[in-house]
């Protein structure tokens, strides 16, 4: 199997040949790290620097990359472009044995940025709190703007070969989510429906349709059904220190929901490569049958994370019979 269908079979929750892994974002200095060069090595962003990326995407054995879409984004799978220029770093990977996707912020998202998250919360609440029925009126048209930016993003991210949308909505936090699910599934949900209702009516560059991920950090258990109803692909973050562990979330929603990520970011900073082995290894049984793509749980892969333990565990989930004791640099 190519990445590209890899990705597709599992998250379907069919049998890969291996489990697949993935990221939202690698930056330049770790891909560089990974390559046993110094940072001081890595070209100032556009082709040259995805270059580098590149070939740590080969090292590491990625079968999914990802760009980060946005006027202000940056921190993409090639570090690269900002402002209205991401479509070209699209274009860079599209194509490729990769699955390419593009991470695009949700309405949600994009009303916490335009107002501040303690405003939109409380534009979100407003019925029955402090903001009172204007609020809502007013969060309720904000949030209707931004599905417009939001669908505009995603149009633009297809046109430019995407393989798949990341939606990120940061919804939750270690304790839970920041809303309740009955004022998420009345004002967000309907908007995440849309988004996924024209990605189903869009086929991308290969003729597909297109897949569709949601993102949020921390604990959005109580959010998986309803993720689920939207007929989202796939979900995204599972930190294991939320008690969203990839191992038993897998079990319950194969076939149902694909799942992507699991790796927690602390053990790839803290631990050692032996640990990040033996994590890696039960990931890959976790999804040994489908149902899963193996990611860091940031999505975006942050400084400080060590390039021998990020290989070390690549290593574990993606060995073959008889490779499972690769030295690791």
């Amino acid at each position: 199997m190519t990445g590209y269908e890899r990705v597709r079979v599992a998250l379907a929750g069919q049998r890969p040949d291996r489990v697949p892994v993935g990221e939202f974002a690698l930056p330049p200095t770790l891909a560089a790290a990974l390559l046993g060069r110094g940072a001081e090595q890595v070209p100032e962003g556009g082709p040259a620097s995805w270059r580098v990326v590149e070939e740590a995407v080969s090292v590491l054995g990625l079968d999914a990359v990802g760009v980060v879409a946005g006027a202000g984004g940056s921190g993409s799978a090639g570090g690269g472009l900002t402002g209205p220029a991401w479509p070209e770093e699209v274009g860079y990977w599209a194509g490729r044995d990769l699955f390419v996707w593009a991470v695009v912020d949700g309405p949600w998202q994009g009303l916490a940025a335009a107002v501040g998250w303690s405003q939109a919360l409380l534009f979100l609440s407003g019925r029955n709190g402090p903001a009172g029925p204007g609020a809502v009126a007013e969060a309720e048209g904000l949030l209707l703007l931004q599905l417009d930016r939001t669908l505009a993003e995603v149009g633009r991210a297809l046109e430019a070969g995407a393989d798949g949308v990341v939606l990120g909505e940061d919804v939750a936090y270690a304790g839970g989510l920041f809303l309740p699910p009955s004022v998420i599934r009345e004002r967000l949900w309907p908007l995440w429906h849309e988004v996924v209702r024209y990605c189903s009516g869009a086929r991308t560059a290969r003729g597909d349709r297109p897949l569709v991920c949601f993102h949020s950090d921390g604990s959005v258990e109580d959010l998986l059904l309803l993720i689920r109803e939207a007929r989202f692909d796939a979900v995204h973050s599972l930190e294991p220190e939320e008690g969203m562990d990839a191992a038993r979330l897998v079990g319950v929603y194969r076939g149902q929901l694909g799942l992507w990520g699991g790796l927690s970011v602390d053990l790839l900073v803290r631990g050692t490569p032996d640990r990040l082995i033996q994590e890696g290894k039960r990931l890959a049984r976790a999804g040994s049958a489908g149902g899963l793509m193996v990611g860091t749980s940031s999505g975006v892969v942050p400084q400080g994370v060590s390039a021998g333990n990020l290989l070390a565990a690549y290593r574990a989930v993606t060995a073959r019979a008889g490779e499972e004791d690769l030295p690791c640099p």
